[in-house]
Parts: structure tokens; sequence; C-alpha cells
């Protein structure tokens, strides 16, 4: 059953990534594992000459007021410059997401 709520997540993600990183770049592949909470991805950034890899080893669903989140615990990404950013800055990640890809996730 997790394998196939997996394939279902896929366009539902798609364009909610799409939306968060189109300023920045695009992405090419996208692979979650709902039954490891793990999401896996591939990240095409404006000035980069090769594509950044995105591993969340780690997230949770979270829902404040009437707004769902994905909180993004653990993540790791193939440049370290990012990783060492985001663990100063922002050590979890928060995105609002539909109801639908709660579901699903």
């Amino acid at each position: 059953m997790s394998a196939l709520k997996d394939l279902v997540i896929n366009p539902v993600l798609k364009p909610l990534i799409n939306l968060y990183i189109s300023d920045l770049g695009s992405f090419d592949k996208l692979k979650v594992d709902s039954s490891k909470k793990q999401i896996s991805l591939q990240i095409n950034l404006d000035g980069e000459k090769t594509p950044i890899s995105v591993e969340v080893q780690e997230y949770t669903l979270d829902k404040k007021e009437e707004q769902n989140f994905l909180v993004i615990k653990k993540i790791d990404f193939s440049r370290e410059w990012i990783n060492k950013a985001l663990k100063k800055w922002h050590p979890e990640l928060r995105f609002p997401i539909p109801v639908i890809a709660k579901k699903l996730l």
C-alpha cells in the first residue's frame, strides 16, 4: 500500500516543489518513501553547473490552526555550504501543504 501511495504523491508534490524553487531553478527527480518518512530529489539551481541532490532523511506532518505543514527534521544536500547555512539559520524547515498531500505523506 505504501508503494502505491508514494506513486500517487509525486504528482501532488511536484507542483508544490516547483512553486517553492521556481525563482531559484527547477528539479528533475523525486522519490518519496512515506513508510520511512524520506524524500529524495535532484534540483538544478540557477548558477550551479551540476544538479544538487537533496535527501530529506526525516520529516513529520503538523497542523497549526487550519494549515497543514511538512516539517523537515533532517535534511542533507550534496553541497556542504547549504547544509551549514541551514543548520545555522533554519534548523527546522516548515512548508505549508494542501490537505491531499498530508493524507498521502
